[in-house]
């Protein structure tokens, strides 16, 4: 990238540079371009800037179906032309550690509170309603579990489905879930994509905190270039560095960086919602106040000592006597999937408290956990061992289990003995009965109904179906002819690389329609052969007809002129040529001013090219 840099030219790097401070990373056209910045760019020289960036690959053509053609910034570039057009030094927009006081502990962040939804898919459920939303309880069972509020978020460009049901701190948490492809929204509930889970759970928090933040760029990135760069600007911010959102808009705004139709005061009030106070809410940044201006709200990357020595340290849990669990952040999350089995959770902020209970334990083994093997892992986690009336108890809990047995079983009632036995002599039909309850009725082992429904109905007993049983076979969308909810996902296909349909919105949609392979070739390159070489090449007094040519040509073809006058000489971009009988006035730009200048004014004229 460095060496591509060096090798610009003066178009190019112009340019590139109305590119990276106007549009950011969204779609433009030339003509676009050139609107943007008439003072500092002509339209000559955006076609061929544009044209010789996208032969460096920096710039990207896509082409509509109707034949139109829209340019970008090369997918992962953006940012480091950024840097190269708004050098701004660290000290200039930050403050240092030691100059400023964080607020409080940081928020437990969105790895965990995706957890949290995970485990009440998992171990509580979470059905759906014919809408396919949650219900409001189960709604509120999940928030109930987060240490973030909507208010957080308030003033984000941001919609999603189902925003009369949902608040947009769930939205956030259940959209990650979904694209992760962690959960899947089904007929009548939504529930956890079981392989994709347990290999979410082994990865580390650092690594999950990767991934949740490159999702958190890609969705939440609105086609508002004044929250593209400040997106930009905030991940160039230096580790143990603060900043402020007033900082950021001054450092973008003196850049030339355009904030739309906001004030000063607005621009800054959009980075802070957007960006800043959501991203504190998820655990990626830290709040707290500068000493030069404590009136502002500062933050700051949180800190990533989780990964290092304080990890090892303390992620063990804590078992009480009073089978209360204290859980510190450290503890990994395929651990605490264990104990979310077998414990209640009763809450808490930066540490988490649970409770092993009689039916949560008891819960954990119907769910098929080993009540041996859970102790093993209770007292593997804890830090100081389980309490021995602790583990006690927790087994006598697990002896307790299945003492007794309640089951449901398909009964086959015959009209009267003489069927029944037919039935239960048969060779074909007998290995079909589990048990005979009396001289007409039978129980059908588990999962053999149907097959032998269809059996009798070959042997000619026209068999009848009770509701009960007809009901029993899963349903589909597909099969009940309803549509699948926008949010489906194909468990078997998706990957982490295969992002399946969140419920937030995208707006960015410009890498939908295909890359243009044709070759570019500037229409107004084509124009200049026509043009007299003397207009390029000399730098001279013309004739005032000659002169008024030249200047209706520059505009034309969208390009420079230098006008000179006693010595001085000045770069004239016309846009436009009004006449007036023999004579004539050019308005354009000047000095990066609009203009209107007429021949008298200047004595030398030559028509300038791009390099």
């Amino acid at each position: 990238m460095k060496d591509a840099e060096l090798r610009l030219t003066n178009t190019e790097d112009k340019t590139l540079r109305v590119i990276v401070l106007h549009f950011a990373e969204e779609p433009f056209t030339c003509d676009a371009l050139e609107a943007a910045a008439p003072w500092a760019l002509t339209g000559y020289e955006a076609e061929i800037g544009v044209a010789r960036l996208r032969r460096r690959g920096i710039v990207t053509t896509r082409k509509k179906a109707w034949g139109e053609r829209i340019h970008s910034l090369t997918t992962g570039v953006f940012d480091h032309w950024r840097q190269a057009y708004m050098p701004a030094s660290p000290d200039d927009w930050t403050v240092a550690d030691e100059h400023a006081a964080p607020h409080n502990e940081p928020k437990r962040g969105l790895a965990s509170l995706l957890f949290g939804l995970l485990a009440i898919a998992q171990f509580e459920g979470l059905p759906l309603t014919q809408k396919g939303t949650l219900h409001k309880r189960d709604l509120q069972r999940v928030t109930e579990r987060f240490d973030v509020t909507d208010s957080e978020f308030a003033g984000m460009q941001c919609s999603y489905m189902h925003q009369d049901k949902y608040g947009i701190s769930f939205a956030v948490v259940y959209d990650a879930a979904l694209r992760l492809g962690l959960l899947n929204n089904g007929v009548d509930q939504s529930a956890p994509v079981e392989g994709k889970v347990l290999s979410w759970l082994e990865l580390s928090a650092r690594e999950m905190d990767e991934r949740l933040l490159k999702l958190w760029w890609e969705v939440y990135t609105p086609n508002d270039v004044w929250l593209q760069q400040a997106a930009a600007l905030l991940r160039s911010l230096p580790q143990g560095r603060w900043t402020t959102a007033r900082r950021m808009a001054d450092t973008m705004l003196a850049a030339g960086v355009p904030a739309g139709s906001r004030s000063a005061e607005e621009a800054a009030l959009a980075v802070a919602s957007h960006w800043l106070k959501p991203m504190r809410a998820l655990g990626w940044l830290e709040s707290g106040s500068a000493a030069n201006d404590p009136e502002q709200t500062a933050y700051r990357w949180r800190g990533t000592e989780e990964g290092g020595a304080a990890e090892a340290a303390d992620n063990r849990w804590y078992v009480q006597p009073d089978f209360e669990v204290i859980v510190t952040p450290a503890v990994p999350y395929s651990l605490r999937w264990e104990l979310e089995a077998a414990a209640v959770y009763e809450g808490g902020e930066y540490v988490e408290r649970y409770r092993l209970t009689k039916h949560s334990w008891q819960r954990a083994i119907e769910c098929g956990r080993d009540s041996e093997r859970l102790i093993e892992t209770l007292r593997g986690g804890a830090k100081y061992g389980l309490p021995s009336n602790v583990e006690d108890t927790l087994r006598e809990w697990g002896e307790q289990y299945g003492t007794v047995k309640l089951e449901q079983a398909t009964l086959l009632r015959c009209r009267d003995a003489y069927h029944a036995e037919q039935i239960r002599s048969h060779p074909q039909t007998t290995s079909f009965i589990a048990a005979q309850l009396s001289d007409r009725d039978f129980i059908v082992f588990s999962g053999k109904a149907d097959e032998l429904f269809s059996l009798l109905e070959r042997q000619g007993y026209s068999p009848r179906k009770t509701n009960a049983v007809s009901q029993s076979k899963p349903r589909t969308r597909e099969a009940a002819g309803e549509a699948p909810p926008a949010a489906r996902i194909d468990a078997a296909s998706s990957d982490w690389g295969d992002r399946p349909q969140g419920i937030i919105f995208e707006k960015r949609t410009a890498s939908l329609f295909p890359v243009d392979p044709a070759p570019p070739a500037p229409e107004l390159q084509a124009v200049t052969d026509s043009v007299p070489q003397s207009w390029v090449k000399q730098f001279r007094r013309y004739h005032l007809s000659t002169m008024r040519d030249l200047m209706e040509t520059a505009a034309r073809i969208k390009t420079t002129v230098k006008l000179g006058r006693d010595g001085a000489e000045h770069m004239f971009y016309p846009r436009r040529i009004e006449r007036a009988g023999d004579r004539f006035r050019a308005v354009g730009y000047m000095n990066g001013s609009e203009v209107s200048i007429i021949p008298e004014e200047w004595e030398e004229v030559q028509l300038l090219l791009p390099d």
